[in-house]
């Protein structure tokens, strides 16, 4: 009787980064509503959910959508390659700059407010990113006040995501005050696209079917094996151009492929509870 031959199929490099970051955001979106829901239901205090709690937070902290963004971005700027772009004209106060969006106004841009945090109860005041319990948060004319009806966790990872947005405002608005009068963006050359690299972005990699009924586990680990084969095509485009490694956009190529790398091992001894773990 012949063996059977185990099912594939195939997909392309860009598309293999991104189906492994969904499916571990997902992955992390599944433990994140299960801790908060055990929350709700005054459960915090069984084992379980401290596990449950782990593993929620060792998947966000791996950050791969974020890091898998950035190697796409990477390979994109490596196919397209830019065309001509013509520096600021000079700045005239009261004069707009489309080139790069100076107001034309010599006054310094207003900046959003940092956080502001008011600690619920008497403990003391502890730095963002650790386990913070606020009554109530700002940021500039927004605010979330603490509802006894809601689990504090539910707050702190909207007040998370919110800081984050935030900052973002702040470094854009930093950027455009740099461009005030006499402050002029130059010409940007036209760059070429990558030899091969539109190439690489379409490469073909066969992956063999995934079980109908997968553990949590099971579809971390295939995640992991979709990424390592997408870094292991861009390892080796990189290793057949090192005659070009003076192209900058190589250079930010290999680093957001460590960056992927090293996140991917991060989620390496991530444990799932329960039937489905």
């Amino acid at each position: 009787m012949a063996r059977k031959v185990p099912a594939t199929y195939e997909t392309t490099v860009l598309d293999a980064l991104e189906s492994a970051a969904q499916e571990i955001v997902d992955l992390g979106q599944e433990m994140a509503d299960w801790r908060d829901n055990m929350s709700n239901a005054n459960m915090d205090h069984l084992p379980k959910y401290e596990q449950v709690e782990q593993a929620a937070d060792e998947l966000e902290n791996a950050d791969l959508e974020r890091r898998v963004e950035e190697l796409q971005s990477a390979l994109e700027a490596l196919a397209e390659g830019r065309e001509f772009k013509a520096g600021c004209l000079e700045h005239v106060e009261g004069t707009p700059c489309k080139r790069c969006g100076w107001k034309g106004k010599a006054a310094p841009l207003e900046t959003v407010q940092p956080l502001v945090e008011y600690p619920f109860g008497e403990g003391p005041k502890t730095d963002w990113g650790e386990h913070v319990t606020v009554d109530v948060a700002r940021f500039g004319n927004i605010s979330w006040t603490y509802d006894e009806g809601e689990s504090r966790e539910v707050y702190e990872r909207i007040l998370r995501r919110a800081r984050a947005d935030r900052q973002k405002e702040v470094e854009h608005a930093e950027r455009c005050n740099a461009n005030r009068l006499g402050h002029r963006l130059p010409d940007e050359p036209a760059i070429e696209s990558f030899p091969g690299a539109e190439g690489l972005a379409e490469k073909k990699l066969v992956f063999r079917v995934a079980k109908k009924r997968q553990s949590r586990a099971d579809r971390l680990d295939d995640a992991r094996v979709q990424l390592e084969a997408a870094l292991d095509a861009i390892d080796e485009f990189i290793e057949q151009n090192t005659a070009c490694e003076a192209d900058d956009r190589l250079a930010d190529l290999q680093t957001a492929a460590q960056e992927v790398r090293e996140g991917s091992d991060e989620l390496q001894g991530v444990e799932f509870p329960g039937m489905f773990g």
